[in-house]
């Protein structure tokens, strides 16, 4: 099995190197050139326009082993911005060492914070992809062939194509993104679920009090381990209790199972909220379920 293992993997490095070694064949013939001279634009334009391309260019996505990094990787997976490249195909030689010629869109910086903070939002993921016009700025770029880790996704440039594509999550990328919120937001619940339990217990089957956000995290406090579980991690907004709860013993209460405890104050863009009702369970409700539970529940 290992050894059969080892040769799956060889067959998929030996692929991805064939992969640039026909697109660097392809290439324009290498001239040799002055850094000097490349750097003061008289080889190649430093900048470009995206409406500037013609059909003589491709596009294609590049991997080098700069950006094999553990960084760049977190980087791509977060953005979903991957390495695009624009070019010719031409080719220069500095130093002994041959460069592909090649252009691409600007990426912004971020940092660490910024990336996790995305990571978890389509909605906020999204603004971090670059929407692309006809007037788009592309930058000059010089890649080492000995560095080229694999070219793929060839095909020859289309403005229509590249703007249509441009500043939009794949269905995966929001998939997996919505499934990441999902997950935050039933872990919060959940935790608040157990936490609000177990006030009770102590408090003669009596609720905390929740006039607001900020008492019911002051009653809240001696049993939260992370008081973050009172935020909403999607919209950083604070759960809500119900005041008409507050105080009250649970047995007292009809229809637990439709009484809210916690809400979300701000819906999603489609209009669903999360939702902890009394009896411990908690839902994501549509705009029409949050009116009738609203209704139920006598909220403002």
């Amino acid at each position: 099995m290992k050894r059969l293992t080892t040769i799956v993997l060889l067959v998929m490095v030996a692929s991805a190197l064939a992969a640039s070694v026909a697109y660097a064949q392809t290439a324009q013939p290498t001239q040799s050139t002055e850094i000097k001279d490349v750097l003061s634009g008289k080889v190649f334009p430093l900048t470009l326009q995206l409406k500037d391309l013609n059909d003589q260019w491709q596009r294609m996505t590049i991997e080098t082993q700069g950006a094999s990094t553990a960084w760049a990787t977190y980087f791509a997976l977060f953005t979903g911005v991957p390495a695009v490249y624009y070019s010719k195909g031409e080719s220069i030689s500095l130093a002994g060492e041959t460069f592909l010629v090649a252009y691409r869109v600007p990426t912004k910086p971020m940092t660490y914070a910024e990336l996790t903070h995305s990571s978890s939002s389509p909605t906020e993921l999204a603004k971090l992809l670059v929407k692309l016009t006809p007037e788009t700025k592309l930058s000059l770029g010089l890649l080492n062939w000995n560095s080229v880790v694999s070219v793929t996704d060839i095909r020859p440039f289309n403005l229509e194509q590249e703007i249509n594509e441009s500043g939009v999550l794949s269905r995966t990328e929001q998939t997996d993104a919505t499934a990441s919120a999902t997950e935050a937001a039933l872990s919060s619940l959940m935790k608040l679920a157990f936490v609000i339990d177990w006030y009770t217990l102590d408090h003669n089957e009596k609720l905390p009090p929740m006039q607001g956000p900020d008492a019911l995290k002051k009653a809240l406090s001696p049993y939260l381990e992370d008081e973050s579980v009172l935020v909403q991690p999607e919209t950083h907004e604070s759960y809500r209790p119900n005041p008409v709860l507050s105080g009250k013993k649970k047995a007292h209460i009809k229809y637990p199972d439709q009484m809210i405890m916690l809400y979300q104050p701000s819906p999603d863009s489609d209009g669903r909220r999360w939702v902890l009702f009394l009896d411990g369970h908690f839902d994501q409700v549509t705009a029409a379920q949050w009116e009738h539970f609203k209704k139920l529940s006598k909220l403002p």
